[in-house]
């Protein structure tokens, strides 16, 4: 890696900390001679990572924090190893882990600011992952899996009737979903002329942002970014943000509602969507696909945060409610 540097880069390492490790990808943190960076190993495609690179730069002209990439001596926006690896480079960025508690507020505006800047950027099949118009799909695929794993799961003694039931209260529920998204302005979303569609980041949690000392939140991990309504973005920080208390907080989702319409305002309309999206069991779903496909034995902790997510995807049964409390409060609904 040294000698690589200071080919590449022109730079001496003093120091190497790895950060974070998944599948392929792979994040490093150095103290070199010009400060310290981050280098990071992205299983990413040229297309990909070209364009990933753009939309950070373009984010940057817009006054959005993400960390500069920092280009080769020759200048290449990323270094591709002999094995066709690609490897970037980027300033490192000083700061604290937000949360949802303090932080919510910051949070979603800055999630509303990448939506907002976004909205009209197009890309080539080759650089993006494109799923505006596939929920449809996705949610049949995703009933078809939960009505397979409940057939597998039937024989199997370690599994109790209560799980089963559960199975059956979530296709219901995944079904309801799937029923009011094709009955829903989902369509029109995506065909209307000057809609809000562009970039998801569809990891736009406290672990990929950083709150720096200048009160600024930076994005990172632009690795997942997908073509899509924003509406993808907000049903996963609402939920993720809920299913830290533990239940769905009406609260929660209100200030979430506000402070995201204070910046990239979405129609009523479109806010149905994304509680349409709220209301199919994703977390339910992933959990337990994740459990069958890795083992058919029953763990005790799978157990435990099966029942986790089966209280908090059942605790949004007054959804529907909120959702026409928070629109008539605006006085649109």
């Amino acid at each position: 890696m040294k000698l690589v540097f200071k080919d590449v880069y022109g730079l001496d390492i003093y120091e190497v900390n790895v950060l974070a490790e998944q599948g392929r990808k792979k994040v490093w943190g150095l103290q070199t001679s010009k400060g310290k960076k981050v280098w990071k190993r992205i299983p990413s495609s040229n297309d990909r990572a070209g364009f990933m690179i753009r939309v950070m730069e373009y984010l940057i002209s817009k006054g959005i924090k993400v960390p500069r990439v920092i280009k080769t001596r020759f200048n290449k926006n990323y270094y591709l190893s002999s094995q066709g690896e690609i490897y970037l480079l980027t300033d490192w960025v000083d700061g604290i882990k937000p949360n949802f508690n303090d932080h919510l507020k910051e949070i979603v505006i800055t999630l509303a600011k990448f939506h907002k800047y976004t909205a009209k950027i197009e890309a080539n099949p080759s650089s993006v992952f494109d799923w505006r118009g596939i929920w449809p799909a996705t949610y049949e695929k995703r009933q078809k899996r939960l009505s397979e794993i409940k057939q597998a799961l039937r024989g199997n003694n370690e599994v109790s009737g209560g799980l089963l039931k559960s199975i059956d209260y979530f296709l219901k529920k995944s079904k309801s979903a799937a029923n009011s998204l094709e009955n829903s302005y989902y369509h029109v979303w995506l065909r209307r002329k000057g809609a809000k569609t562009g970039l998801c980041h569809r990891d736009f949690i406290p672990q990929n942002l950083s709150l720096t000392g200048a009160g600024e939140l930076c994005i990172f991990d632009f690795d997942t970014l997908t073509m899509d309504i924003p509406a993808m973005d907000l049903r996963k920080l609402i939920n993720t943000c809920c299913k830290e208390k533990g239940k769905w907080d009406v609260e929660i989702v209100k200030s979430v509602v506000n402070f995201y319409n204070s910046v990239n305002p979405l129609l009523d309309r479109e806010w149905e969507v994304v509680f349409i999206d709220l209301m199919f069991p994703h977390f339910f779903y992933s959990l337990l696909n994740k459990y069958y496909t890795e083992s058919v034995q029953v763990a005790n902790y799978n157990i435990e945060r099966i029942h986790e997510t089966i209280l908090f995807e059942k605790s949004k049964k007054d959804m529907w409610k909120d959702f026409q409390d928070i629109m008539g409060e605006r006085g649109e609904y």
